[in-house]
């Protein structure tokens, strides 16, 4: 059979096509398993290649590579064949951002001096953190040199993130403790006061962390002890919440405490100190507070004391530390019964006696004119009047 010419030039013209196109897209794709080598690199660029290809899974280029390597002999000659020196992959991730992650300080030097932008956003990968920002909070150990050149090229102290945090506020997060960046932030005007969308400051951040150097250094230099979350709490409310488990926290709270921190401040549900510390069975921190000039008469917006609420959830050790500094135990509630007239109608064992060991007296009156004794007896109650009556 004689296959017509017509259909060869066809087949061939096909061929001669995808071939055309492989070539094409390998010149339009870095594949760097072909050109590892910095001298390779050079060559092919030398003979022509483009110093801007990406790879197209993910847009790394030939300086990305290099400032991974940390290369500078091979950066500055990327640089000199015009290669972009911002160009960002898919994921945000630019040069001087590559060199930041993989600590390459050379590398992070010759791209800020070669112009590179402080305050370059990178994408959601790195939480749009600026270049600064992210070398603040990706490098462990601090140059002072680079921190140096970052403002020198205007770097922006007060740049926020994704979860609207500056530098500093995401340091004192840290559990790697940034000394040295933090101060040196400081140094240079750092704002002590910067908060979140949730009003979340470095201080609370630093006291979350247990950093205790920070902590006092934010304190030293005049951080507001009184600014507020979201939620209205400060910085001595919102540490109440940290848990029980932390062996600091007492300490933390004291440094708070000696700082001259409000203990009256109340957040917006009206709750004070007194009131988180019950609700956390933060018993440490309550006898602490019972220890300062704290009013233990204020009522959330609930009408609850603190001593109200450890009634409520039958706390009886936080309700012990709280009668020590009760100033109107005897008082009339807005039923107008004693403290020691419910504990008899609810027959709270527990709590009778701890309000009369605190001094509660059972001859007072309420507001029907009844005695604690004499509504025992009509509560017909022997156990509770055996109680009353050993008093």
């Amino acid at each position: 059979m004689v296959i017509p010419s017509i259909r060869i030039i066809t087949i061939t013209n096909l061929i001669l096509f995808l071939l055309l196109q492989t070539n094409r897209m390998d010149a339009n794709d870095l594949n760097l398993s072909q050109m590892r080598d910095p001298k390779t690199i050079k060559e092919k660029v030398n003979k022509g290649f483009d110093v801007n290809t990406k790879r197209s899974e993910d847009g790394y280029t030939l300086l990305h590579y290099a400032a991974e390597l940390g290369n500078v002999d091979l950066t500055k000659f990327l640089i000199a064949k015009g290669a972009s020196l911002n160009v960002p992959m898919k994921d945000g991730n630019t040069p001087l951002a590559i060199a930041i992650s993989f600590s390459k300080n050379e590398i992070i030097r010759l791209l800020l001096e070669q112009g590179v932008d402080p305050n370059y956003a990178l994408g959601e990968k790195n939480y749009n953190r600026t270049h600064f920002h992210y070398f603040m909070t990706k490098v462990r150990k601090f140059d002072p040199s680079l921190f140096a050149l970052f403002l020198t090229k205007g770097a922006n102290l007060e740049t926020k993130d994704s979860f609207t945090e500056t530098p500093l506020i995401t340091l004192a997060s840290s559990e790697f403790k940034f000394i040295d960046h933090t101060k040196a932030l400081l140094d240079a005007g750092a704002n002590t006061n910067a908060q979140t969308k949730f009003g979340v400051t470095a201080l609370m951040n630093s006291i979350f962390s247990r950093n205790f150097v920070l902590v006092e250094e934010l304190i030293r230099r005049g951080a507001n002890l009184e600014l507020e979350t979201s939620e209205g709490n400060t910085a001595l409310l919102a540490m109440i919440n940290m848990g029980n488990d932390h062996l600091e926290k007492p300490k933390l709270f004291q440094m708070l405490l000696d700082a001259k921190a409000n203990v009256n401040h109340k957040n917006f549900e009206g709750s004070t100190a007194l009131h988180l510390s019950v609700i956390g069975n933060s018993l440490e921190i309550l006898t602490i507070l019972s220890q300062q000039n704290v009013d233990s008469s204020i009522k959330n917006n609930k009408g609850v004391t603190a001593l109200d609420q450890a009634i409520i959830n039958e706390n009886w050790q936080a309700t012990k530390i709280l009668l020590t500094i009760e100033k109107d135990i005897d008082g009339l509630d807005k039923y107008g019964s004693t403290k020691l007239h419910s504990a008899i109608l609810n027959e709270k064992y527990e709590l009778i006696q701890l309000l009369l060991d605190a001094g509660a007296d059972p001859q007072k009156k309420d507001k029907w004119g009844k005695t604690a004794i004499e509504f025992a007896e009509r509560q017909n109650n022997p156990k509770v009047l055996k109680l009353l009556l050993k008093e």
